[in-house]
């Protein structure tokens, strides 16, 4: 074998593979953290700013079912006192990983996931402030 062949052999043992493994190793483990992040949230919509800043990803996905909540007490501010569309709503942020958490006064009026409410409703801030 010629010196040249034995060059260009340990070249591409030495340089190329590694390059090569480690771009598999990449795809695979952002493959799997994507697919896992859906299987434990349930979100539909995920993509690759779930990895990297996931808190404000799920912010992102959840900003149009605010501007609907926010348009609707606007315009008809009755409207999110029946249970019904509550319960709508409610449907359409659990495919979002998230719930509706509804306070009347000093009361919890309406939840979607009363576990969670429980936990965190003494934690939210005072009734009239965002």
């Amino acid at each position: 074998m010629k010196f040249r062949t034995k060059l260009i052999i340990t070249f591409l043992t030495i340089i190329l593979l590694p390059l090569l493994l480690s771009v598999i190793a990449f795809c695979v483990i952002g493959g799997l953290i994507i697919h896992n992040s859906d299987a434990s949230y349930g979100i539909e919509t995920t993509d690759y700013s779930t990895m990297s800043d996931s808190l404000a990803s799920f912010s992102d996905i959840t900003d149009e079912l605010y501007a609907r909540l926010e348009k609707t007490a606007g315009e008809n501010p009755g409207k999110l006192t029946e249970t019904e569309f509550l319960d709508e709503i409610n449907a359409e942020a659990s495919r979002l990983a998230s719930y509706i958490l509804v306070r009347k006064d000093i009361q919890l009026f309406y939840s979607g996931n009363e576990v969670a409410a429980q936990k965190i409703f003494s934690r939210l801030p005072a009734y009239g402030f965002e």
